[in-house]
């Protein structure tokens, strides 16, 4: 009877620490301020499509130097995007999209040529690097660089 306790006890053991070792499924990304109401000036400027996954929301989170920064997600989540509008080069705005990868990285990282590199964050994401690397926040999910050096557009996760 002891052995079989003894067994017992050890599946016990070995079924805790299989489920310990499961690495955790990535959450999707919160940004909060996707939360609030949306107001008229939430709306992409004529020209730039809407983002393309089905029922979302979208926001204009700040305006800097210009720039118009608007972040769409999905209703589940599972997919968020950042696009960026000059409003004195129209014809120059782009999109980056993050499709479900690890939401504790970096969201997207996006450019305009010669004029700003842009990376969308999370809410709580360590912004340490960021700061280092000579961003500076225009919202607490956007950090951006002016530069004259930026090559074009790139995204990550896209």
């Amino acid at each position: 009877m002891r052995k079989i306790g003894i067994v017992i006890a050890a599946i016990v053991v070995a079924l805790v620490a299989g489920f310990l070792l499961i690495p955790p499924i990535p959450a999707n990304p919160v940004i909060s301020a996707l939360d609030r109401d949306a107001t008229p000036s939430d709306a992409v400027p004529t020209g730039v499509p809407p983002f393309s996954f089905g029922e979302s929301t979208t926001r204009l989170l700040a305006t800097h130097g210009g720039i118009r920064y608007f972040v769409g997600q999905a209703a589940d989540a599972t997919a968020t995007c950042l696009t960026i509008y000059p409003d004195q080069q129209p014809a120059e705005w782009t999109t980056a999209c993050w499709n479900g990868a690890d939401s504790g990285a970096e969201l997207v990282r996006i450019g305009v040529e010669g004029r700003v590199e842009v990376v969308l964050v999370s809410d709580n994401y360590d912004v340490s690097g960021l700061v280092r690397e000579g961003f500076e926040s225009v919202h607490p999910n956007i950090y951006v660089m002016k530069s004259n050096s930026v090559l074009g557009s790139q995204s990550r996760r896209t």
